[in-house]
């Protein structure tokens, strides 16, 4: 039998709400489990600058959380969290930026919830 992948428990999915899972293609990069990912105003997705989202939220959009670890050597296509309730302590942003009350005023529309550790 072919072992396909590894489960390392933590605390990213914090409630119970429906997931929605959707695949983006992002650039070259390694990119870690819970990380924020966002739609730049060139239609790119990329890890979610908090700085520049707060500063014109039309520039980087947020759009999900990613929902595994992944390294890609070329362009390529990753899977993300369109919804659910996610623990802001285990959840990525751009210098280590926490999630703050727009971010999280944001999410609520796209039914994406940050949630205190449960």
């Amino acid at each position: 039998m072919e072992r396909v992948g590894e489960f390392k428990p933590d605390n990213l999915v914090g409630g119970d709400f429906d997931i929605v899972t959707s695949e983006v293609t992002l650039q070259p990069g390694t990119y870690q489990r819970g990380a924020v990912i966002a739609k730049d105003s060139s239609g790119k997705y990329v890890l979610l600058d908090l700085a520049e989202h707060n500063a014109d939220p039309k520039t980087h959009t947020l759009h999900g959380i990613l929902s595994q670890d992944i390294t890609l050597a070329a362009e390529g296509v990753a899977t993300i969290y369109l919804t659910g309730q996610f623990c802001k302590s285990e959840v990525f942003l751009v210098g280590g930026a926490a999630v703050d009350a727009a971010l999280i005023e944001q999410g609520r529309l796209l039914s994406i919830f940050f949630v205190d550790a449960i």
